[in-house]
């Protein structure tokens, strides 16, 4: 019988790798501010409680994909692959800084890593939904 982490690493090493790179992206966004192009009445508090409501949704989809619910798995992993995916509105603002490679570089790296996430759950869980 092969183990649950083993029969699930790929979504486990995505669902870890788009964390990774909102964490990245929110602590340099935070640090950084400034720097960023956001809208006026946003500020860095409202940016790290945004990422404290989005990323229960990544443990949700794990916990449900664990609990062999893959409805619920997809729908939790979905909702954060897509909420990850909102760090492309940074260039729906209008910068008051050029924006520098390093900010796009984060921008990009979530939103490439989310894109991947939401690509392999619709593969994995399309045929069961």
């Amino acid at each position: 019988m092969i183990s649950w982490a083993k029969e699930n690493r790929t979504l486990i090493f995505l669902v870890f790798l788009t964390a990774l790179s909102s964490v990245a992206h929110y602590v340099h966004n935070i640090v950084h501010f400034e720097h960023y192009p956001e809208p006026d009445w946003l500020n860095p508090q409202i940016v790290d409680f945004f990422w404290f409501i989005m990323t229960p949704f990544a443990i949700l989809g794990l916990y449900f994909n664990k609990k062999r619910m893959p409805r619920s798995a997809f729908s939790a992993l979905t909702i954060y692959s897509l909420m990850n995916m909102l760090t492309l509105l940074h260039y729906a603002c209008d910068a008051k800084v050029p924006i520098t490679f390093t900010i796009h570089f984060f921008i990009w790296f979530e939103a490439v890593c989310a894109a991947i996430l939401l690509f392999y759950i619709g593969r994995k869980y399309g045929r069961v939904i």
